[in-house]
């Protein structure tokens, strides 16, 4: 009996180990394990911007990379129905109509054709052709340089008329260097005109 007597209740137990609980969670948090979680939520944080910030730059590196493919397959449809590609404006002095740029004769005359705009060439049967609904254009608008667009550049074989070019370029700036395809460097004009010279690094080429 005295034994019994000397070992704590089931009921005191509980009540101390309750009462040291209480004591440790009224201590809380300290000031350095705060300062200590509060840096890896922004280091975390900081990783998923950057993380999200480059998904979104390759994303539209991926959407130019399909604009110029989609571009050189009609150009491609060009020269099966002409024998050669059109010129850039900036070979047949339109200089009013942006340097650069595809052009060709349809229903409205020789003629510039700007990123956005109908495709439609005139072909020899004097009927008016749409090798694309509306040129792409670049899915961020102005990149730093000043470029807004893409960049066509077509060599002329027919000096007298500046009507016929054998070879092309389409040229696009990517966001993420990676993503370039080249270490040539394109200068085109075209949309950064008065806001500085372009880098192109991106290209694709006519078929050889």
């Amino acid at each position: 009996m005295q034994l019994l007597k000397r070992l704590p209740s089931f009921r005191d137990f509980t009540l101390k180990t309750q009462s040291g609980a209480s004591e440790k969670f009224k201590k809380g948090f300290t000031l350095i394990e705060l300062l200590v979680v509060i840096a890896i939520l922004g280091v975390l944080i900081t990783f998923g911007i950057n993380l999200w910030q480059r998904a979104v730059v390759n994303a539209r590196d991926a959407v130019r990379q399909r604009d110029l493919e989609q571009v050189k397959t009609a150009l491609e449809l060009y020269f099966e129905d002409h024998g050669f590609y059109p010129p850039e404006t900036e070979r047949i002095g339109h200089p009013g109509e942006g340097q650069d740029h595809i052009s060709c004769f349809g229903s409205a005359g020789f003629r510039g054709i700007g990123w956005g705009s109908r495709f439609d060439c005139r072909s020899a049967s004097a009927q008016d052709i749409v090798y694309i609904k509306n040129l792409p254009r670049n899915p961020h608008g102005t990149l730093p340089g000043g470029v807004g667009d893409y960049c066509y550049n077509a060599e002329v074989i027919d000096l007298p008329t500046k009507a016929s070019s054998d070879f092309f370029e389409l040229w696009a700036v990517m966001e993420n260097d990676h993503n370039s395809n080249t270490t040539d460097i394109a200068v085109c004009i075209g949309e950064g005109v008065g806001l500085g010279t372009v880098h192109y690094n991106y290209v694709i080429r006519s078929d050889p």
